[in-house]
C-alpha cells in the first residue's frame, strides 16, 4: 500500500477528535465519560461525511497538486482548510445560510481547524518513513564503517 493511500485512509479519521476538542476548548465543564460519548457519537456521524468530502473534493485537489509538483506542507494544509470549508461555501452559495450568516461565521473557524489537522496528518503520513526499519539503518551504518 502506498503512502498516499495510507494518508487518504488515516487522515479523515482525525475529524471527530478534532471537532470534539474544539468544542471542549470552548466549554470546560466536560468529564471523561461525556467526552468519550461525544467522540464516539461524532465518529459515527463525522467519519462517513469526512471520507465523502475527502474523496469528492480532496482527491481531485491532491491530483492537481501532484500533477504540477506542488506537494508540500503549505499546499496540503491550506488545501485541506479549503476542502473542509467547501461544503459551507456551497451551502452559503445555494442560500442555506441566508438569514443565519452568524452561524456560518461560528462554524467556519472550527471547520478550518479540522481541515488544518487533516492536512497536517496527511502531510505527516506522506513524509513518515514507512519502509525503514531499525535493522536497515544498522546495515547502512555497517556498510559505511
Amino acid at each position: 500500500m502506498t503512502k498516499e493511500r495510507i494518508a487518504f485512509i488515516l487522515a479523515p479519521l482525525t475529524t471527530p477528535i478534532t471537532f470534539v476538542m474544539t468544542l471542549v476548548g470552548t466549554d470546560f465543564n466536560w468529564d471523561f465519560l461525556d467526552l468519550f460519548e461525544t467522540i464516539l457519537m461524532m465518529a459515527i456521524f463525522c467519519i462517513p461525511v469526512a471520507y465523502v468530502i475527502a474523496f469528492a473534493f480532496g482527491l481531485p485537489l491532491y491530483i492537481f497538486f501532484k500533477k504540477y509538483d506542488l506537494i508540500n506542507f503549505y499546499t496540503l494544509t491550506i488545501g485541506a482548510i479549503f476542502v473542509a470549508n467547501l461544503p459551507l461555501i456551497l451551502l452559503w452559495l445555494f442560500g442555506a445560510y441566508e438569514s443565519e450568516t452568524h452561524k456560518l461565521l461560528k462554524i467556519a473557524p472550527v471547520m478550518s481547524i479540522i481541515g488544518f489537522v487533516v492536512g497536517f496528518t496527511f502531510w505527516a503520513i506522506l513524509n513518515f518513513p514507512h519502509n525503514k526499519s531499525p535493522q536497515a539503518d544498522a546495515d547502512k551504518l555497517r556498510r559505511w564503517s
